[in-house]
């Protein structure tokens, strides 16, 4: 049975002390269906989670540090244990400069 929500975490690199945002998001919605990380970084950004103008300041990291790429399919991050659950969430890391203001939704991720 195909998952249909995966967690993610928000980190902004020059706020590294401030806690992070842990968010769900919903695979399907409205015959649309998200199947790679590129997938989730464009609801993330068409949804108005992140500022618009942050998108090249973004990358994907497993709790590790180890980078993600960004064709990297959901299904297969499931199954390696990443996004499953909040403690397993991926890090969408954000290297804002300066005193840029990350604004993120805290309610659940979901299309609308």
């Amino acid at each position: 049975m195909p998952a249909t929500e995966f967690w993610l975490t928000y980190h902004q690199v020059s706020r590294a002390s401030c806690p992070v945002t842990a968010q769900l998001l919903e695979l399907e919605f409205q015959e649309h269906k998200l199947l790679d990380l590129e997938d989730v970084l464009d609801h993330v950004f068409r949804q108005g989670f992140i500022e618009a103008g942050l998108r090249p300041q973004t990358w994907w990291e497993k709790k590790n540090g180890v980078k993600v790429r960004g064709s990297s399919v959901l299904e297969d991050l499931l199954r390696e244990g990443i996004g499953g659950c909040e403690k397993s969430a991926l890090k969408l890391v954000i290297g804002t400069s300066g005193c840029q203001r990350l604004k993120i939704s805290s309610r659940k991720l979901m299309s609308g």
